[in-house]
């Protein structure tokens, strides 16, 4: 059984996990449009494309997602702005 401490210390680590997760789902599987850090969030190809629709709800429900009035996507840092 874990303590509270314990069961605190994995949640913040699930969440530093999920969040690198999401961030390099989308950097690697998406095309950069250009050269601050924005991508587009349709990858090329389409066996990426459920991967990156789950990183971008999981970093929208997060807050840690802005969009782009041409579409594309940018993840914010985890502790602040971009």
């Amino acid at each position: 059984m874990k303590n509270k401490q314990q069961a605190d210390e994995l949640a913040r680590l699930e969440r530093a996990l999920a969040y690198s997760a999401a961030r390099s789902d989308i950097e690697c599987h998406c095309n950069r449009a250009d050269a601050d850090r924005w991508y587009d969030p349709i990858p090329a190809y389409v066996e990426d494309r459920e991967f990156v629709a789950t990183a971008i709800r999981y970093l929208e429900l997060r807050g840690l997602l802005e969009r782009h009035p041409q579409g594309w996507v940018r993840v914010r840092e985890e502790g602040g702005a971009c």
